[in-house]
């Protein structure tokens, strides 16, 4: 299309009075973190947020999070958005489904595993059913208990089935997370790196055609380890040169306790910072607008699943 200051005038006015009413955040969905949130620009609506991090450094566990905020969201105003969706290739949906439960009910995850014959499984299942009310997320992936012959999930197939969902209930989704990208592939492209910046593009032109904001999981170069302080940088995405250029935001994590003894005092931070088995570091490589190459320490209780402010 083109567009002449006559024509578009009519445009900026009505987005100016959208911003104005507050209408145009809606649809976007923040971390839920002051001190992150105070950093980082909510994602929003068509675009593509990319979580970079190395294995075992909290990139599902953070996009759990933000799956679960974006439900609060949408029981919060369901006539405007279908549930969250989560695409994984990586876990059992009941995995997933059990760190929601130790998030709402407060249970640590290890606890309940190895604690399984002596807890009080009535009132488990009960949370459990309170917890998909609160918790309304759409899965897409593979199930410990339900069989099928079809071939495993693949970009294709987890776009179709998205707009399945969007078809289904009418709206887009509040949000898509897809963990994660190194799993994907294109079908009947046998380069790799060609293949993930296929995958990387296609998942932002879903987000464009779909009106939702995707967030992407990417795994870091296993280099990011071997520098004085291991932060991903927007460029270590593992085997894909064009995700910097295509995302509209974007974020690293680092866990200090993989790299630095629990209670030492992490090397060169402003604030002496003591490594503990819960600190996260969360680092804004890009968006729109707003700051960015900076980052905060916050606390995430891996055993429930728990993200908060380290002053809490």
């Amino acid at each position: 299309m083109i567009y002449t200051p006559k024509k578009y005038a009519g445009n900026l006015h009505l987005h100016l009075e959208r911003m104005e009413s507050g209408e145009i955040l809606k649809g976007s969905v923040p971390v839920g973190v002051k001190k992150i949130d105070e950093m980082l620009i909510p994602i929003a609506p068509t675009d593509l947020g990319v979580v970079l991090a190395n294995s075992s450094h909290g990139k599902s566990a953070f996009m759990m999070h933000m799956t679960m905020n974006a439900a609060r969201l949408h029981n919060a105003d369901p006539k405007s958005y279908a549930p969250p969706i989560y695409i994984t290739r990586e876990t059992a949906i009941e995995e997933l489904l059990l760190r929601m439960l130790a998030n709402f009910a407060g249970i640590n995850i290890k606890e309940l595993k190895d604690n399984a014959p002596f807890l009080d499984w009535k009132t488990i299942h009960q949370q459990a059913d309170e917890m998909m009310v609160e918790y309304p997320v759409v899965y897409i992936g593979h199930s410990i208990y339900t069989q099928d012959n079809r071939k495993m999930l693949d970009t294709e197939k987890a776009i179709e089935c998205v707009k399945k969902v969007h078809d289904s209930y009418g709206a887009p989704s509040i949000l898509v997370a897809v963990d994660y990208l190194q799993r994907f592939d294109w079908v009947g492209e046998r380069d790799r790196r060609l293949s993930i910046a296929r995958v990387v593009e296609e998942f932002k032109d879903l987000a464009l055609t779909e009106k939702m904001p995707l967030m992407l999981g990417s795994q870091a170069k296993r280099e990011v380890a071997e520098r004085p302080y291991p932060v991903p940088m927007a460029t270590d995405a593992m085997e894909s040169a064009n995700v910097e250029q295509t995302a509209d935001w974007m974020i690293s994590l680092m866990r200090p306790c993989k790299y630095w003894e629990v209670g030492s005092v992490i090397p060169k931070s402003k604030s002496n910072q003591i490594v503990t088995p819960d600190l996260f570091y969360l680092n804004v490589l890009k968006q729109r607008s707003g700051v960015t190459n900076e980052g905060t320490y916050a606390s995430f209780d891996m055993r429930i699943f728990s993200l908060s402010s380290l002053d809490l």
